[in-house]
């Protein structure tokens, strides 16, 4: 047999390959960040500021400053010691070469430099370093400033010294690699979530988040009172079973090596279900728990137990479902963070704690404080007793409910009365679109593709599942509908008792297919929030979409198209307007493209694709209350800018631009003597940001800040006056005698005053001879245009639904649907400007 071997069979030392340097990260870049996805990318940023928390855990970094600049790279600083820069003996290679190219480099290994900290295996910046097409370290340390520069894991130049430095700390840019990652934008939301948890739990910590990109966004996260606050802010507009956040702050000694700094923060409120629990190691999201979570779920049943049953025996209750662990969580909202010298986690990305010796000192603490609490605050333990009561009886009805759902779709055939199911039983290849009443519903099931397409209609709005019991919840015959169809199961009962298993989706894609008016977004809405709150694994699993069906048919000549959005129908306008366009600009317009003629396809690629993205501007320069044409009447064309500041003075709008700093400080001055409150800068990292002014609103109601806008708008405008066409032709101006001519084809020319009246004119041409029908419901499109517009994979739109920022989804779910009618109030008034169509 040896003799007949091929040489694929064998396997020799020749096989064996070694990887140089960094090499190995960008191999397998998911052994240390955990995926080549928008989380792998997330994870870079993290890496880099875990560091600069050890930094603050140390003692010696209070400001952290992350931002996303407009070339796509990231930038992290923060005013600690400094990554060293001094030559390392063993390898004569400076201390910063070293923690960004050697694996296994660091300063964490034997404690000396860092009693406690997340970084463990000296991977964290070289893996930032190994995945970045461009990586360039700034080091302030010994008055110098020091920079090193890298690409994809490789030296590039040297370490030298820049010049003097007056401060410490350190500065990481980097440019992630497209080749690596499967998108390299950064998204804000999920950076920001993260970094706010980390000044929360990094109790005056201050970090700032820049972001450069788009309109911009910036936000300073800065708390005194650490994790307290982190719960207390969570359950800012929740109703509260205890008013007070139970906190305990303790060091439980376990030996040298041993001892663990537990801290832990907790408040029960009104509502079905566990919140979440928020788990932390040395600073570090342990998104799947560990022995942290384990001991304070332990400790938390014993303290709360103990006194129950006493309380229950006291108050002389019978026949009384005691509550279980599962129970006593119930609207419980968690904090807990621990810091130990040799923390051990679950992979590079940490995602669980494994330490044993935390399990038993979190147990211990949390129990006590529990115990201490109940006892000094009766009315509070009263109230949190009769909530994990109530719990109980509602987890009894809830699992009997649960019980006639799962058997009553095994026995009354419920799959095949209730549901157009689909032929395949491969999970994977299947879909379910969750249809709007019985019209939809019927166009949907004649124009499926019956393999692998299943429809299940919805009559009526679904229950609000965010006022319900579970309970009742479950009696909601609609609702019994989705569940048996879905086939997973809700809550956290074992599987065999009707629980949660992902194991028995029936469908890999859930569709949600509503109609486009008020109607449809509410039954979207509330079938959002029965997802998010009872299947939120499926929004984390990927299986949850909202299809996205045409809003117009345009029909001209015979020939039909499906428009999506107004943004989409205005450009189908515009394209068939210029359709035999021309445009001439006369010889004694006093412009650059005087004597100019351009056809229908230079109007477009010159002038209206300009004007469309400074449409789109002006309608977010709009949402910040601000006149549009006012604004942008304000160019500066000898600086090419638009204002970056507008105050609001006395029902007058001021307008500054970046070189008007010395007029906005003597505006600003001009007002001192009123009476104003002027906040000095702050300072972060040494680096001051802008101005905060607090105005007297009797003389000023608002300052607006929108430098990113009026980057973007300005470069627009330059973009214009660079093929001729300064800035006052967007809108005309005054007395203006010349016009531009346009003329369409067999017509006469017709004078225009104005690039804004041109495209209009060009949209108002595309409109003859043209039919258009505005869709209000599915059930107006029969089975073949469904299909083809919304169901077929080969044209269809669908938009993935995702959490990218945990606390603001339960938030706006907690606002929007539940039964606080202030904070409602309160979110419409603050945002009701930013509403871009309300169809009504």
């Amino acid at each position: 047999m040896a003799d007949t071997a091929t040489k694929t069979d064998q396997y020799t030392a020749d096989d064996l390959m070694k990887l140089e340097g960094l090499e190995g990260i960008r191999k397998r870049p998911d052994m240390y960040i955990g995926g080549r996805d928008v989380n792998g990318l997330h994870h870079l940023v993290f890496e880099i500021v875990a560091n600069s928390v050890d930094e603050a855990l140390a003692g010696r970094c209070n400001n952290i400053v992350v931002e996303f600049n407009q070339d796509g790279s990231c930038t992290v600083t923060d005013d600690g010691h400094g990554i060293p820069v001094g030559m390392n003996k063993q390898t004569g290679k400076p201390g910063v070469e070293m923690v960004l190219t050697d694996l296994h480099a660091g300063g964490k290994f034997e404690g000396k430099a860092y009693n406690t900290a997340g970084g463990l295996h000296g991977i964290g910046l070289k893996a930032v370093n190994a995945c970045s097409d461009a990586t360039v370290v700034t080091v302030w340390q010994g008055g110098k400033e020091h920079v090193i520069e890298f690409s994809r894991g490789n030296k590039t130049k040297d370490l030298k010294v820049t010049g003097d430095a007056d401060r410490t700390g350190t500065r990481v840019m980097f440019q992630p690699d497209m080749t690596i990652f499967e998108t390299t934008e950064f998204k804000y939301a999920a950076v920001a979530t993260r970094l706010r948890e980390l000044a929360f739990l990094a109790k005056g910590l201050k970090i700032h988040l820049n972001d450069h990109r788009g309109e911009g966004k910036d936000e300073i996260f800065h708390f005194k009172d650490g994790i307290k606050e982190f719960v207390a802010w969570h359950n800012r507009n929740k109703t509260r079973i205890n008013e007070d956040v139970v906190y305990v702050h303790k060091m439980v000694n376990g030996g040298a090596d041993d001892e663990v700094d537990v801290e832990a923060a907790f408040q029960w409120c009104d509502g079905e279900g566990e919140l979440p629990t928020h788990t932390y190691g040395n600073y570090i999201n342990n998104p799947f728990g560990g022995t942290h979570l384990t001991g304070f779920r332990k400790g938390l049943t014993r303290g709360l137990g103990r006194y129950i049953t006493r309380y229950v025996e006291k108050k002389g209750k019978k026949k009384v479902v005691m509550p279980s662990g599962d129970d006593y969580r119930e609207g419980l909202y968690a904090v807990i963070s621990v810091k130990v010298k040799n923390p051990q986690f679950e992979g590079q990305t940490k995602v669980r704690l494994l330490n044993r010796e935390v399990e038993s000192a979190v147990d211990q603490v949390v129990a006590e404080a529990m115990e201490i609490y109940l006892e000094e605050n009766p009315k509070a333990a009263e109230r949190i007793c009769e909530h994990a009561l109530i719990a109980a009886r509602a987890r009894e009805a809830a699992r009997k409910a649960r019980e006639v759902v799962r058997k009553g779709a095994l026995q009354t055939g419920f799959l095949a009365s209730k549901l157009a199911d689909c032929l395949t039983k491969k999970p994977e290849e299947a879909e379910l679109y969750i249809v709007e009443g019985d019209s939809a519903g019927g166009s949907a099931k004649q124009g499926r593709e019956r393999l692998y397409q299943a429809i299940l209609p919805l009559r009526g709005k679904i229950l609000n599942v965010e006022k319900a019991t579970l309970a009742k919840m479950l009696q909601h015959t609609e609702i019994q509908n989705l569940i048996a169809s879905i086939g997973t199961g809700i809550g956290t009962e074992e599987a065999s008792k009707g629980g949660f298993d992902l194991g028995k989706l029936r469908y890999k894609k859930i569709i949600i297919m509503t109609d486009a008016d008020v109607d449809g977004s509410h039954i979207r809405t509330l079938l959002l929030t029965f997802f998010y709150r009872q299947l939120s694994q499926l929004i984390d699993a990927g299986n949850i979409f909202v299809a996205q069906p045409p809003l117009y048919k345009v029909t001209r000549k015979k020939k039909s198209e499906y428009v999506r959005s107004d943004r989409e129908m205005n450009d189908t306008l515009m394209r068939m307007g210029i359709e035999g366009a021309s445009m001439r600009v006369p010889g004694d317009m006093e412009i650059g493209a005087k004597g100019r003629e351009f056809s229908g396809a230079q109007m477009r690629s010159e002038v209206f694709e300009r004007l469309i993205k400074l449409e789109e501007l002006a309608a977010k320069v709009a949402r910040k209350a601000i006149n549009p044409n006012r604004y942008f009447a304000n160019f500066n064309a000898e600086h090419k800018s638009l204002p970056t500041t507008v105050i609001f003075s006395e029902d007058k709008a001021r307008y500054f631009h970046d070189h008007e700093e010395p007029e906005l400080n003597k505006f600003i001055g001009e007002r001192l003597k009123k009476g104003f409150e002027v906040l000095t800068p702050a300072e972060i990292g040494n680096r001051e940001t802008d101005l905060e002014v607090s105005f007297n609103r009797d003389a000023v109601e608002e300052r607006v800040e929108l430098p990113e806008l009026a980057a973007q708008a300005a470069e627009v405008i330059a973009q214009l006056e660079v093929r001729g066409f300064p800035a006052w032709t967007i809108h005309g101006r005054e007395n203006q005698a010349q016009q531009f001519m346009l003329r369409f084809e067999d017509e006469e020319e017709q004078p225009t005053l104005s690039l804004n009246e041109l495209l209009h004119k060009v949209r108002e041409q595309g409109r003859k001879g043209i039919s258009i029908q505005r869709y209000k419901g599915l059930g107006e499109m029969n089975a073949d245009e469904l299909w083809e517009t919304t169901m077929d994979p080969a044209n269809r739109v669908l938009m993935q639904v995702t959490m990218d920022d945990a606390d603001a989804a339960d938030e706006m779910f907690t606002i929007l649907m539940g039964d606080q009618v202030e904070p409602r109030r309160q979110f419409i008034e603050r945002h009701a400007l930013e509403v871009k169509n309300l169809d009504v």
